[in-house]
This record gives structure tokens, sequence and C-alpha cells, in this order.
């Protein structure tokens, strides 16, 4: 144990005021009134009881401590962790066989329940109903809620199969304790014929052809035929035999299907089943494609080559609606007119490409998204009135990103604001960026683990033209770090998509508008954003907006919007599979202001496309992480490693603790005492 003083002069302060207690101490009880009523020994004790309560008086003023060491026993924290998706659907009860029999035996540990699917969660409710399995969400999610030395060792029931996320043997390299894989499911090879991939465009031109692939596997049918038929609606639109060669057969059938009607239109491909098969669920795909009339187009002007014009054109080139002209070098002149969107990539920035005039952009009246960095004129382009307005420049610095939670032009995913914080930093222009204009802030900036207010992403309309400025240059690293990071599941394409999409699309003319994406899986939440402004093109939300979602059957959802600090924003949840109208009202004006479109859920068949257990992923992670991996059959040989494992043991270690002693109750009960003992003494022996 140690004694100390947290004010940093106690010492020096102490030393006097004991002094001046002890003389008045001493002045009390020594003067010619005491001394003719007490004896010396009275006057002693009394006097030594109220200098010794006073002093501590003191010293709590000076905050005294105390230092300890505390001996604490602690169990082994053991995280049992289920798979709960769909493809387990059928093995349930060997999954709760093993958890219970994991329970019994290692009951001197402490065990938290989890389950993974679409996401992970501490929880001991398992229904094998999730539509995703993602085993790096459940690594990931383990890492943020727990201290690394506070786990000793992870249970981990599963198949092996996973579709969403990164690969689980590269996630679970970052772990810091053993994963025990229980392999559950079957490994044989079943008779099935599958539908494992179907490939095909988002959204196309009306009469024009698109392609379409499917992906087919067939297990345990050699020389059998296989009946392949696409449908859109009750329309048979193509069909195909397949001579099946062997009993691992894979096979990959294109077609071209033309698109004879606008909206979404709704496809469907078919294997016939196999009397032998059990899982029949994969015998079917549906999706669907949003037919449209027009494409709109995009102009890329760069000063020179950069990488981040790259990384745009990668998110544009899959999009059918979109079309992009990249300039980077003198050509044929340009009319911005002739464009729904003009990116400006390290412009304006002295000789350049022959692009248009700055003014010919900014009376265009077009959206304009800006990214600016080294190479940006900024004293040219403060002045062009674009709505924001950098200070003074004196050097460049390295920022990273921070999502403004207060940000409801569209909707960010929960996940998406942690994943964009962790992006490598951009080079920005070290100064203060002024916004004038209605303007919210996507990203702001982070320097050095120090957040500052100025944005990096921001997004606003300047006299009714919508804009936006990106204040740094990297944007191709933030792809290429996502791209390893999310693996399927990436941010970066579809952050910069709904950039794009909130920019590119055009005002009605009642301004009235309502965005919502064409297509949603079944487990995704549908949120749903609305923007209502006014004759002088200001985001007002005063109006309440009803929203009416009807499905094929005809039933109608009633809803109305919430308002956001500027905007107006729905999410309403998940829906079943199919397609719905929408059909949004306003009242603004005296006249009624009418939205309306369509979207559809398509079903998710990961889980049921795939089977058979993959128990080599399971028996590498455990091998990864320095554990082993045994069937739900072999369990027992997993438990008796547990229970030999001497770092599973019941520890024992000494932690240092500091308490204050204003906080401890008995001290505050001694110097009472000692003040009580005193009066008591003094009443006992006579005193008034």
């Amino acid at each position: 144990m140690k004694f100390y003083f947290e004010h940093p002069n106690a010492f020096f302060i102490l030393l006097p005021a004991v002094v001046a207690v002890a003389a008045l101490v001493w002045y009390t009880y020594w003067s010619q009134s005491q001394q003719s009523f007490y004896s010396k020994f009275q006057i002693g004790l009394l006097a030594a009881l109220r200098l010794v309560a006073l002093i501590c008086v003191i010293a709590l003023l000076l905050a005294p401590a105390i230092q300890l060491y505390q001996t604490i026993h602690e169990d082994p924290l053991i995280i049992i962790a289920t798979d709960n998706s769909e493809s387990l659907k059928n093995y349930a009860n060997t999954c709760e066989e093993t958890m219970n029999k994991a329970k019994s035996a290692l009951e001197d540990c402490r065990i938290d329940h989890w389950t993974f699917g679409q996401v992970a969660q501490k929880s001991e409710l398992r229904q094998f109903d999730e539509l995703r399995s993602d085993y790096s969400a459940l690594f990931r999610s383990v890492q943020e809620n727990y201290q690394p030395s506070s786990v000793s060792a992870m249970i981990l029931i599963g198949d092996g199969l996973f579709n969403s996320g990164t690969d689980p043997v590269y996630s679970s390299q970052q772990l810091s304790y053993p994963v025990y894989t229980v392999g559950v499911g079957d490994t044989t090879r079943q008779t099935d014929a599958a539908i494992m991939k179907v490939s095909h465009n988002q959204s196309t031109f009306i009469g024009n052809y698109f392609p379409l692939q499917v992906d087919l596997s067939f297990s345990n049918l050699a020389s059998k035929t296989a009946k392949l038929q696409v449908w859109e609606g009750s329309e048979l639109l193509d069909q195909r035999n397949i001579s099946i060669e062997h009993n691992r057969f894979f096979r990959q059938e294109s077609f071209r299907l033309k698109a004879d009607k606008t909206g979404i239109v709704n496809y469907r491909v078919d294997i016939h089943p196999f009397d032998q098969e059990q899982n029949t669920a994969n015998n079917h795909f549906d999706f669907s494609i949003r037919v449209i009339d027009q494409k709109q187009k995009i102009l890329i002007l760069s000063k020179g080559v950069n990488p981040d014009n790259a990384a745009l054109i990668r998110v544009l080139e899959p999009q059918m609606n979109y079309e992009y002209k990249l300039v980077t070098q003198p050509g044929d002149p340009i009319n911005p007119q002739d464009f729904d969107l003009i990116i400006m990539n390290q412009l304006p920035g002295g000789k350049a490409a022959n692009t248009p005039s700055l003014e010919e952009i900014s009376k265009s009246g077009r959206p304009v998204l800006w990214l600016v960095g080294p190479q940006t004129d900024y004293s040219i382009l403060n002045n062009l009135g674009a709505g924001f307005h950098f200070g003074e420049l004196k050097s460049f610095g390295y920022s990273s990103a921070v999502v403004d939670a207060d940000f409801d032009f569209f909707r960010i995913e929960d996940f998406w604001s942690e994943r964009i914080g962790s992006w490598p930093p951009l080079q920005v222009p070290f100064t203060d960026v002024e916004l004038s204009g209605n303007w919210q802030i996507l990203a702001r900036q982070r320097i050095e683990q120090i957040d500052f207010p100025r944005a990096l992403i921001a997004l606003g309309r300047v006299e009714g033209t919508k804009t936006a400025l990106i204040a740094g240059e990297g944007i191709w690293k933030w792809r290429l770090y996502d791209f390893v990071q999310g693996g399927v599941d990436a941010v970066f394409d579809p952050l910069f998509l709904k950039i794009i999409n909130y920019l590119i699309l055009k005002p009605n003319e009642d301004n009235f508008n309502v965005y919502y994406q064409p297509n949603y899986s079944e487990d995704e939440e549908i949120t749903i954003t609305a923007e209502l402004l006014d004759e002088n093109y200001e985001v007002i939300n005063s109006p309440d907006i009803a929203l009416r979602i009807s499905d094929r059957n005809g039933t109608d959802y009633d809803y109305t919007f919430d308002k956001t600090e500027q905007a107006y924003q729905l999410n309403i949840g998940q829906l079943a599979v199919g397609t719905y109208a929408l059909h949004a009202t306003v009242e603004y004006g005296g006249k009624q202001l009418v939205e309306e479109g369509s979207f559809r859920v398509d079903k998710l068949q990961l889980e049921q496309t795939n089977l058979q257990a993959d128990y080599n992923t399971l028996f590498q992670i455990s091998q990864t992480t320095g554990a082993c991996f045994a069937e739900a059959a072999r369990f027992d040989e997993i438990i008796e490693k547990l229970q030999a494992d001497e770092h599973l043991k019941r520890q024992k270690f000494r932690q240092q603790v500091f308490r204050e002693l204003i906080q401890l109750k008995w001290f505050a009960l001694f110097i009472a005492f000692l003040l009580a003992l005193e009066w008591f003494l003094r009443k006992y022996w006579g005193s008034y």
C-alpha cells in the first residue's frame, strides 16, 4: 500500500496548516481557564482528539489517495457462436445439442452466446432463418465488443458456407484467441440441379437486347437431360435442353433478351426438378430489370490523367442509364447543355483541357461535382460563386473522413460510417471551407485523430442548382481499400452512386421529389426520402407528406414521412418479395403535388443455392487460430482439449487500485468518531 496526495504542492501546504492547527488547539486547551478545570491527562487527550480530527479534515482538501493491490479471480470467457442462417434449418437440433453439451461441460467458464448470419449479435435466440452467412461480421463484432485479452476461446458451430463479407479464413488471422470449429451439415454430394448464379444488367433501354448469363451445377445426374426455361411473367421467352455429361457437371448458358416494355420487368429462370432431388429451392431464380427510355450523360473534366477519374468511371460503367465522356486533353468544343452532370476534377487549374469556360458551366444550370486537390487554382475557384470558399491556403495535409450523423439527403447505412472512417486519408488543402447556400455535410475532416468541423464531402443547392464538393484528392485509394475490406459488401461504389444519383436527378416542375432505389433485396430495409422546394429553391419541410404503397394484389399500405432537419425520410422496414407502386402526395401552395413510381423487392436465394457443407473452411479457421476442428458427432474431442488447456483455468492476478480517501466511508466515520468522542468526554467531565 502506498499513500500520496494528488495535489502537486500538498506537503508545502500541509506543514504550515498543521502548525497553525496545533497552535489553535494549544491556545484552546492550555489556557488558564481550561487548566483549572481539566487535569493534564484530560487536556492532553482532548487536544489530541481535536488535533487529529482537524488534520484529517485539512488533508482531505488536498485530495489524499492510497494505492492498493487486489487479488482478483476471474473465470475464462468462452464465446459460443452459432450460424443462424437458413442453410442450417434442417440441423437445428444438432446445433442445440452441441451448444447444450458445451454449456454443461464448461460450467466453470463464463459463456457468452452469439449468433451470426446477415448480422452478428450477442443472443441465445436461434431461428435459422437469416438469408446470408457472414463469418467475417462475427469476428469483427466480437473484436469490437471485447478487449483482446478478455476472450479465452470461441466455439464456432456452422457448416462453413459463407456468401457475404470477406473470406473467413483471412478474417480469422486478426484474432488473438483460438477458434474451435464444429462442423454441422451434410458434406456428401446429393442429387441436385442448381442455379448457382444469374448475371444480368440492373437496367437497360427500351428496344435494346441485354445479356443474361446463367451458371448451372448438376450433381449425381450423369446422362440425364435438364430443361432450362426463361420466363417473363407467364410468357416463355426461351427454352433449352442440357445434356448432363457426368456427376459433377457445370454449365454456363447465355441468352439475349429484348426489352420491349418500360418500367420494372420481372423475369424467372427455371430448371425442371428431378425426382431424386431433395432441395428444389435452388431450381428457380427470380430477378427484375428496370427498362428506361433515355440515358443521362455525364461529363468528366480533368486536369490531365488522374486515378480518381478511374475510380468514378468504375462506379458509372455498370449503370446502363448513365453514359460518360472523359476529357483530359484539348479537343473539340464541348457544350455543357449536352450533359446532365459535370464532374470537375482538379479544375480550375491553369491550362487544362480544351474544356468549356467556367462561366459557361456556371450559367448552364447543370449540377456540378467538384473534386479539388493540389493542382486546383483556389483563387479562381473562390470567384466562381460555386457555393463554397476556401480560406488562405498555406499547405496541404491528409484527412480521414468522419460521417456526419445529421446528414439526411439520402440514407447512410450504419456500418458505412465505420467503414468510411477507416479509409486512407485524402490530400486536402489545410484551410477552412465556408459553405454558402443550402448545404449538408456528408463527411467532415479528421486530421491526426483530431476532428475538424470543416467539410470533406458536402452536397447542396446553390441558387437552385445541385452542387457537391469533395475537398480532397485520392478517392481511388478509398475504392481500392474498400474492396479489400468489404469484398462483395463494398461501400465505395454504392456511396458515390448515391451522390451521383442525387445530383443528376432533375427536379420536377413542382419541385417535389421522392428518392428511392429501383430494387431492394428481401433482407434489406427500405428507406425512402423526399424533398420539397419553395419558389426560391429553398428546401422546406413544414407540410406533411403522405405515402401510399400498393402491392400487386391491390393491398395498400399508408405512411407519413418523418421530418428531418431539412428534408423527409421514411423507413418502412422489410417488405415481401414482389413489385410495389408508390404514390406520394403533399399539399403546398394551394395545390396537391404528386409523385409516383415503382420498385421491386427481389428474393434473396443465397442460402438455398448450395447446401453441401464446407468443412474445409472450418478446418482452416481453426488451424489459422491455433485450435482444432471436429464434426458435431465428435464434439467431445474439442471439450477434452478445452478442459486440458491451462489458459482456460480460473485465472488469479493482482490488480492495482487507486482510491481517494474522500470516497472511503470509513475515513469519514473516523473523523466523526474523533469529534464525537471529544464532545462526549467534555460533557462527561462536566464541561458545558
